[in-house]
């Protein structure tokens, strides 16, 4: 997906970037549903995940070509890793603009990676992450995308805990090792695929059945869900 820089303010905020850990998406957008996303792609340019396909949601406005909105589908994809990004990319502050009028089939390729100890979760393929023609444009505090010689080719957010929303509505307090709660989570899920047993998914419920920030909370949606499924 081809693209351009304007060091212009984004209409999107910090509050607009939602991770739903049971859901498994990243949603950069004020809507809270699908309906006004559904809404909007009549106006705009760019990628939607429509039936069957497999694409990311990145919407653009017809007027000008600026970013509206992405969901970006984190399905069996999230990796909990140790090693940071290389801290030398060059950062720049703006917005993206697409630089086709026409609707498309886009995907970001590649793992989505969890930071613990930095607690920034980010997806772009290596390649790309070794290039120094890479830079990261981030449109608020948090959020920003990996671009290549005006090719968009990955995304990344800090402060990943801090975005974490639940599936259903509820009261929810920042937890202050959210972090750390998310990486146990990440890394028994994929030891218990591995070995096909879920006792130890079983455990971390039953130890984290009293707490009630936001980061447990979502990794309690997330235990639910897929102990309730292999109960049926």
């Amino acid at each position: 997906m081809k693209i351009l820089i304007k060091e212009v303010n984004s209409s999107i905020q910090d509050s607009d970037v939602k991770w739903y850990l049971a859901d498994e998406s990243l949603w950069i957008t004020s809507y809270s549903d699908y309906s006004g996303v559904e809404k909007s792609i009549a106006n705009c340019f760019g990628s939607f995940n429509w039936l069957y396909n497999v694409n990311d949601t990145l919407l653009f406005e017809k007027e000008d070509g600026k970013f509206k909105l992405a969901i970006i589908n984190l399905t069996e994809k999230v990796e909990v890793v140790e090693s940071p990004i290389r801290n030398d990319i060059s950062v720049k502050k703006g917005d993206i603009y697409f630089m086709e009028s026409k609707l498309c089939d886009y995907e970001f390729r590649g793992k989505v990676n969890y930071v613990c100890e930095k607690d920034y979760l980010y997806s772009c393929p290596s390649e790309f992450l070794q290039d120094n023609d890479t830079i990261i444009l981030f449109i608020t505090c948090n959020f920003g995308f990996f671009i290549h010689e005006q090719l968009l080719v990955g995304w990344m957010l800090k402060k990943a805990s801090n975005h974490l929303e639940l599936s259903t509505i509820g009261e929810k307090t920042l937890a202050k090792s959210g972090n750390m709660v998310i990486a146990e989570y990440l890394r028994v899920q994929k030891k218990c695929e591995e070995d096909n047993n879920l006792e130890p998914l079983v455990e971390l419920s039953m130890r984290l059945e009293s707490q009630d920030d936001i980061a447990s909370l979502a990794v309690k949606e997330c235990l639910n869900n897929i102990l309730s499924f292999n109960n049926r």
